[in-house]
């Protein structure tokens, strides 16, 4: 996808209903067929060619998609999906318990030109039920899912990507033992990152005894209106007072309702810029602020994430713990991108927002939260399952009360070891973002030859023209 002409018209770009609903069938099997991978206590071995073969078939939908702005009707455009084909059709046939029967029923590439793809289809559904009943053997693992849910998942309209948040907000999550990371290669984290791979660990943090969190500690959650840590620590521990920002009136409400009765909780609903950010939350501080103030500090508004993190540090005022959403998780530490604010990305619903602006086009990268934070901040956890969510405790604190984390200048070689491939297969690229998120990882392409790829993208989505950052300071 990275190498579309830049003036491709719109009108030249390959639309097939067929297309789209293929993309969309094989990375709902490709997230359960991940999950189950690598979050199973042994290997399942048998799942890496189906993982193998769900990236090539990827990348067929994903190429068809633009056709025409590589090859259009030529030869050689036919000649290269007919070798991409052939090469699907070899991997099928050697997965025997689960495409012999289909691929006796004619050659992949015929009933691919002929505009069906049923084939691929009755494969994708096939490739589901074999992954559905190792799920279902695999009982001993940790937190395994129902088999009705994993079906749900594998299902043609179901996108996949957010498998955990079909578990307890409150929990660890679906912890991978695994990573079939961006590079496609596999990482092995029995022993080592795996504490660092969970949804949250601010209950862990918060609630052991002895983790002192100062008097009157506060939550501070700005985009509070939904099942989240932050929302799981308010609820599980009367110690903790909050101030919730949240526009949307529907959420607002169901925050009403959980915590309308509890006087040390504010709700806050209109609209709070950046730039006033500071100013409006000082004033429910307890007496003089603490250093450390607040306690925790949860920022997802996808819109100008990294500009509310940067006014509060600004105050000199460090947070115990900090929770932000990474959108731009695909991106090497070394590259800083921060989307500015834009209060026309925040109309006050949240499903207008999201039909109004890619997600793509807000938020920022793990190298722009962490030029903010600097050497204050260790990593605390990597949610992994997109989206994904990052909390950093404060160093000195994580030290003082033996809390471990992921010290600042391993923090790169952490991400290198843990983004996964569900960057490529995840909507939000497909469906928004002109680059493939693997050219983030090539050892053969340069920062800047990177940071250019990344800015075309950024231009060909909506015409913005936001310089990403080159952070010589990252560790």
């Amino acid at each position: 996808m990275a190498d579309r002409p830049r003036d491709c018209p719109e009108s030249n770009k390959v639309r097939l209903d067929m297309g789209r609903a293929l993309f969309d069938h094989v990375s709902a099997v490709y997230y359960m067929t991940a999950d189950c991978y690598e979050t199973a206590k042994e290997e399942p071995e048998e799942l890496l060619p189906v993982l193998n073969f769900l990236v090539d078939l990827g990348d067929l939908a994903c190429y068809t998609r633009q056709v025409n702005c590589y090859y259009g009707g030529t030869i050689e455009h036919h000649d290269l999906v007919r070798a991409l084909v052939d090469n699907l059709e070899l991997q099928c046939s050697e997965m025997e318990s689960v495409c012999q029967d289909v691929v006796k029923k004619g050659p992949f590439y015929e009933n691919l030109a002929l505009g069906q793809g049923e084939l691929f289809g009755e494969v994708l559904d096939r490739l589901a039920a074999y992954v559905a009943k190792l799920f279902w053997k695999q009982q001993g693992r940790a937190k395994a899912p129902t088999l009705a849910t994993v079906l749900s998942h594998a299902s043609t309209w179901t996108l996949g990507g957010e498998f955990a948040s079909d578990f307890d907000a409150c929990g660890p999550g679906l912890q991978p033992r695994r990573v079939h990371r961006l590079d496609g290669e596999i990482s092995d984290f029995a022993s080592s990152h795996a504490i660092f791979l969970t949804q949250s660990r601010v209950l862990e943090v918060f609630l052991t005894r002895g983790h002192d969190a100062g008097p009157s500690p506060l939550i501070v959650n700005l985009g509070a209106g939904r099942h989240d840590p932050a929302n799981c620590l308010l609820e599980r521990s009367g110690d903790f007072g909050a101030i919730l920002f949240e526009i949307d009136p529907e959420r607002a409400e169901d925050l009403r309702l959980r915590f309308g009765r509890r006087p040390e909780v504010t709700l806050i609903t209109e609209l709070v810029r950046p730039k006033f950010f500071a100013e409006r939350l000082l004033p429910f501080a307890p007496g003089p602020p603490p250093q450390h103030f607040p306690a925790l500090l949860k920022i997802d508004v996808d819109n100008g994430d990294c500009d509310y993190l940067a006014v509060w540090l600004e105050t000199g005022y460090l947070p115990l713990v900090i929770h932000i959403e990474i959108v731009h998780s695909y991106l090497p530490p070394e590259i800083g991108l921060s989307i500015p604010f834009d209060p026309a990305k925040s109309p006050g619903n949240v499903s207008h927002q999201y039909s109004e602006a890619p997600m793509m086009s807000v938020g920022c990268s793990l190298g722009a939260a962490l030029h903010l934070l600097r050497s204050h901040y260790a990593l605390l956890t990597w949610s992994y399952f997109k989206p994904v969510h990052v909390e950093f405790v404060l160093t000195s604190w994580a030290e003082e009360h033996k809390i471990e984390a992921v010290p600042t200048d391993q923090i790169p070689a952490f991400w290198r070891h843990v983004v996964s491939y569900r960057e490529v297969f995840h909507p939000d690229h497909y469906h928004g973002l002109e680059l493939d998120p693997r050219q983030m990882v090539a050892e053969g392409l340069s920062l800047e030859e990177k940071q250019a790829m990344l800015l075309d993208s950024q231009e060909a989505l909506h015409g913005q023209h936001i310089v990403p950052e080159r952070l010589d300071d990252v560790p």
